[in-house]
């Protein structure tokens, strides 16, 4: 949200720039960007204004990936995922834990899920929201803060795998930093993790250990 916040900041400056830039030029002169602003010699010299402020512009992003792979990599020395869990949005993580507690789907659950199926099947959409049976659970891991777990979706498409509390696994997957709460003996707080999804090829997996 920052990077996106800076960027548009940049484009409406560079933009207010430029136009005042040329709002000089052209007041009391015979430019050719005034007199012909359509034509090819105006944009060869549009091209020429704009050329440095393009090239600066282009470095400025690269240097923003730079910076964005040296944070991640200091974010893996300084406790990576199980400190920061909130940086690998959007990232694919991968851990080993033991399952502590298993969501069951109602009934009602699975008919809308097998009608969404159906729909979309039939009309050719490709959609898979709310479309398949997922198997919910949370996992505690050594990768993550003690007495924390994490939230994992499987989409059952790929496989249903037998899961108990206790069940030793092997998962990877697309992490969700959408924080959810939890009943303690204080009244409700906030979760650490997010939630863990695909599961499955060509993101990930779920294995028993």
């Amino acid at each position: 949200m920052r990077r996106r916040r800076l960027f548009n900041v940049l484009i409406f400056g560079g933009v207010v720039f430029l136009f005042t830039k040329f709002h000089v030029l052209c007041k009391h002169s015979q430019y050719v960007l005034c007199v012909e602003p359509w034509s090819g010699a105006a944009t060869v010299e549009l091209f020429r204004i704009i050329r440095p402020y393009l090239a600066a512009l282009i470095v400025l992003v690269a240097c923003l990936l730079f910076f964005k792979r040296a944070s991640k990599r200091a974010l893996a020395l300084e406790g990576g995922f199980k400190a920061f869990p909130e940086q690998f949005d959007g990232e694919v993580v991968e851990l080993k834990g033991t399952v502590v507690r298993v969501l069951d789907d109602s009934v009602g659950e699975h008919l809308k899920r097998g009608m969404t199926d159906m729909y979309r099947t039939w009309t050719k959409d490709p959609n898979n929201a709310n479309r398949h049976i997922h198997q919910r659970f949370f996992v505690e891991s050594p990768d993550l803060k003690n007495g924390e777990s994490i939230f994992v979706h499987h989409n059952t498409k790929f496989g249903k795998v037998t899961l108990s509390r206790g069940t030793k696994v092997h998962v990877k997957g697309e992490y969700a930093h959408r924080v959810g709460s939890r009943r303690g003996w204080f009244g409700r707080r906030k979760t650490y993790y997010g939630r863990v999804h695909f599961t499955h090829p060509p993101k990930g997996f779920l294995e028993l250990l």
